[in-house]
């Protein structure tokens, strides 16, 4: 029995084995450092981070003397606790004698009389040393809590403890961390970066393209458990890199994992509760709390956070949360085999909540998940101008795809926004087939309409043939359409968009002909005929196109006029799309005037102009 039991202390207390094929991490042992400088160091991160190697790495090459101690759930026991110190220091050279005589009892530990005997030892031996207790996560015991953190408290100033674990210690050693007494190095410290990721594959033998290395960054955020078993992976397919794409938490191995050190040491109300928010990008407690029903819900983001269980803190406050990438896929794969109509249900609680909150892209996106149309549509319709305005297309025509008929087949100018973003996107065939079901939806519904009303959805159809035209070349149809739209009783201009995705020229775009001027010559007359009061401040873009027509020509002193004239509705309008093109184009023509300075103060007052802006690259152009 007795020798049972050295067998099992010294495999505790064994260093565990670091591969030699294994690169160095310059930028860990570089934090690990300060190691020298502090009482007490914390290496918390989640399982298969690298807390372990990171440690034996830096104190092999540091060349400092080190106890181990490797902790696993029998330890919580007071006394067997602190039998095991004791045993850990007594394989370090300078501590062998010292400790062979030290009693161990509750009593003794209770009263911190245990700590103080050890301590008594340790101010008498001289030398640096190192003490580390490996997965201390797995210690919970109140006494030993307490009797650990009055040892830490009054530790020799040469004397080092090292705790690695998965969450944060319990408050009463921490508190030495709080008043600065505490290096302190978690997940994002521990994580390989994109330099240290091509090399590791490439010791591994398996050389990356730099394409190749972002993915598998953006797979597994630089945990290494990942990286390794990635790794393995690879090794398993005729196509290794091929695996790279196919890599995610349905890999079996990464399954396992997150199963057996993650998933399965929760209660199964925890379990179910991850199970069900599964689906969320990023989640706070009271989102969590509509969505499952948990009222604990907050509580349980608390304790899934303290213990660094693939969980990703957003804010400072510890409000917003979001799952590592690879447990998400791996928590999604549990929620897919749950009855349609529970997630249904899930995704339609979400949305409420969201739209309670303001949240209305994110309420949009649940209630198509949750096939609850009814409650998306007018949200679509709701959020479609600021979505224009921004030049953000691509998200609402593909909400939109995904609304059945139904339910805008009523809608004329739901028809004609999906029109006009697609011609934004130069999905030219789909603009035709929205315009020509907003031509049709208008032909059912126009007896029913009052005169104003009529008016104003016909003149939406007409510029959403415009906008077409524009797109074939067809300048006679264009101002055709925008002349039979004019005509007609208006009491409120017609609402656009952003009519310039990102080129610095309008003479780029279709709505400057791809730089035919001839026909953007023959657009003027539509400025003076009453484009301005069918389509408002939006006619603004015709006037800087016209404006860079003039300055190609070398009419610098109309282009101006033209410029200066229409800077009301340009700035008014607030469109990153006119606003650079106008101000880039004003400071050509006073550069070629020899105005320099008057050059640079029409860029800068643009640039003031985009404060604020969500398209930021925009400001690059200035």
């Amino acid at each position: 029995m007795h020798e049972q039991n050295a067998v099992l202390i010294r495999a505790k207390l064994n260093t565990p084995t670091v591969t030699q094929k294994i690169i160095k991490r310059e930028k860990v042992l570089e934090k690990l450092q300060r190691v020298i400088d502090y009482k007490l160091t914390l290496i918390t991160a989640p399982a298969g981070s690298g807390k372990t190697t990171a440690a034996v790495s830096y104190l092999t090459e540091a060349g400092l003397p080190f106890a181990w101690l490797s902790l696993d759930e029998s330890d919580n026991d007071p006394v067997r606790f602190w039998r095991y110190i004791l045993a850990s220091m007594r394989g370090v050279g300078s501590l062998s004698e010292a400790f062979w005589d030290v009693p161990v009892s509750l009593e003794l530990i209770r009263s911190n009389i245990q700590a103080d005997m050890v301590l008594d030892k340790l101010f008498m031996l001289p030398g640096d040393t190192v003490m580390v207790l490996d997965d201390y996560h797995l210690i919970d015991n109140e006494i030993i809590q307490s009797s650990l953190a009055y040892f830490i408290k009054y530790l020799p100033a040469h004397f080092r403890m090292m705790i690695l674990s998965r969450k944060e210690p319990d408050l009463k050693v921490i508190r030495e961390w709080m008043s600065g007494r505490v290096c302190k190095l978690g997940g994002r410290d521990l994580s390989f970066d994109l330099r240290e990721i091509a090399e590791f594959f490439k010791v591994k033998g398996y050389p990356l393209t730099p394409e190749e290395i972002s993915a598998i960054w953006n797979y597994t955020e630089g945990w290494a458990a990942g990286l390794v078993l990635a790794v393995l992976s690879m090794g398993e397919e005729d196509d290794a890199h091929a695996a790279i794409s196919r890599f995610s938490g349905k890999n079996r191995h990464i399954n396992q994992i997150f199963q057996d050190e993650v998933f399965d040491h929760w209660p199964d109300g925890v379990k179910d509760f991850l199970v069900r928010i599964a689906f969320l990008d990023k989640f706070c407690g009271p989102l969590c709390e509509a969505v499952t029903g948990f009222t604990d819900s907050a509580e349980y983001l608390k304790k899934l956070s303290e213990s660094n269980s693939f969980i990703v803190n957003l804010d400072q406050e510890d409000e917003w949360f979001r799952f590592h990438h690879l447990f998400s896929d791996f928590l999604q794969q549990r929620l897919a085999k749950e009855d349609p109509t529970l997630r249904r249900e899930l995704y339609r609680r979400a949305g409420e909540w969201y739209r309670e909150n303001g949240l209305i892209r994110e309420a949009i996106q649940a209630f198509i998940k949750a096939d609850a149309y009814q409650q998306a549509f007018p949200l679509l319709v709701r959020i479609y101008l600021s979505m224009a305005q921004d030049g953000d297309y691509d998200d609402w025509l593909k909400w939109m795809d995904n609304i059945p008929p139904e339910y805008y087949e009523g809608e004329v100018r739901t028809c004609t926004g999906y029109s006009w973003l697609a011609s934004m996107k130069n999905r030219t065939h789909d603009a035709q087939i929205w315009a020509d079901k907003a031509q049709s939806c208008f032909e059912r519904i126009k007896d029913g309409l009052a005169v104003g009303e009529k008016d104003y959805l016909e003149a939406n159809v007409l510029v959403a043939k415009a906008n077409l035209a524009f797109f074939e070349m067809d300048v006679e149809q264009v101002i055709s359409y925008s002349k039979q739209a004019g005509r007609l009783e208006l009491s409120r201009s017609i609402i656009i968009g952003e009519m310039n995705s990102g080129e610095v020229s309008l003479l780029k775009t279709a709505y400057g002909f791809k730089g035919r001027l001839k026909k953007v010559d023959q657009l003027g007359v539509l400025l003076v005929e009453g484009l301005p009061r069918l389509i408002g401040n939006f006619s603004a873009y015709l006037t800087v196109g016209l404006a860079e027509c003039h300055y190609e020509r070398n009419h610098l002193q109309t282009a101006s006029q033209i410029l200066n004239q229409g800077m009301e509705n340009i700035i008014e309008l607030g469109n990153p799309g006119a606003i650079v093109p106008s101000m880039i184009t004003l400071a050509k023509i006073k550069r070629a005037a020899g105005d320099i300075e008057g050059a640079l103060r029409t860029i800068d007052m643009g640039r003031r102009k985009l404060a604020g802006k969500s398209k930021t690259f925009w400001n690059y152009y200035l």
